[in-house]
């Protein structure tokens, strides 16, 4: 049989990707940057777009506030879901205290539609609160953890990060998400982030190792979980970070547990 078009249509993006991946760094960039030029007179909800090759093109601070433009037109158009994530995409792409202030400006007047809380998941009912009503997102991040509230999590960190959350906290969010929904490759290079991210942050560095050993225990690997939290308790010990300390016993209780020894669990798990 003769074929007469490709097996793969040239724009495919499996082959677009494999070809910007063949690409030298700089000369990605230059096109990247190329684009960019082209782009440049979009409308500014559509500049989202721009912003992205911004990225690619390594204009990280001017990125942000491109996606902070699209940002305040969502906004300005009634989307605040995506008013929200583009402020917290501008954050990391350039966590500058330029950017955070025009994100944090962004949340006043801009409402959240959230799941709310308790009963059920098929019984609740979203509900709509003006964004910087929200006294900490952090914290409610942290509970609708606790009550395994996926939804309610997904909603809450990019406004988390728009007010001003580390990255790499949001990252190990992003991680245990992607855990408990099963999506462990997610969750690794979650994780990978919030390492680079915590680099010269000794208590940032230790939360992320204990994430890092709640998903090593997930997947089986308690030996490998424990090795790395002895590790961040000599660190923790050193430093005196008795919050960090209390929160590796635990784990290290949860290990020992895993590992067959519940009796040492259960005294590691006391002396938290």
């Amino acid at each position: 049989m003769i074929v007469t078009t490709p097996f793969i249509e040239l724009d495919h993006p499996f082959v677009r990707e494999a070809a910007l991946d063949s690409m030298p760094p700089a000369r990605r960039a230059e096109l990247a940057a190329a684009i960019v030029s082209q782009l440049g007179g979009q409308p500014t909800f559509a500049r989202a777009t721009v912003g992205h090759f911004l990225v690619e093109a390594g204009a990280m601070n001017e990125a942000a506030h491109v996606f902070l433009d699209a940002a305040e037109a969502a906004a300005a158009t009634s989307h605040p879901r995506a008013a929200i994530r583009l402020a917290s995409v501008a954050v990391q792409a350039s966590p500058s205290p330029a950017t955070r202030t025009r994100a944090s400006a962004l949340l006043r007047g801009v409402t959240i539609r959230i799941p709310a809380s308790g009963g059920a998941k098929s019984d609740r009912q979203s509900i709509e609160v003006p964004a910087e009503s929200v006294d900490s997102p952090a914290h409610v991040v942290v509970e609708a953890f606790r009550a395994r509230d996926l939804d309610r999590i997904d909603r809450m960190v990019d406004l988390a990060i728009a007010e001003g959350a580390s990255l790499a906290a949001a990252d190990r969010w992003r991680a245990l998400v992607a855990m408990l929904r099963g999506d462990d490759d997610s969750a690794e290079a979650a994780l990978r982030r919030s390492r680079d991210r915590s680099a010269g942050q000794s208590s940032s560095r230790n939360r992320t190792i204990v994430a890092a050993a709640v998903f090593a225990l997930h997947t089986g690997h308690a030996s490998a979980a424990t090795r790395m939290l002895l590790g961040a308790l000599a660190s923790a010990r050193d430093e005196q970070a008795v919050d960090s300390e209390r929160a590796i016993l635990r784990m290290l209780g949860l290990c020992f547990h895993a590992l067959g020894h519940p009796d040492a669990g259960a005294r590691l798990a006391a002396g938290s």
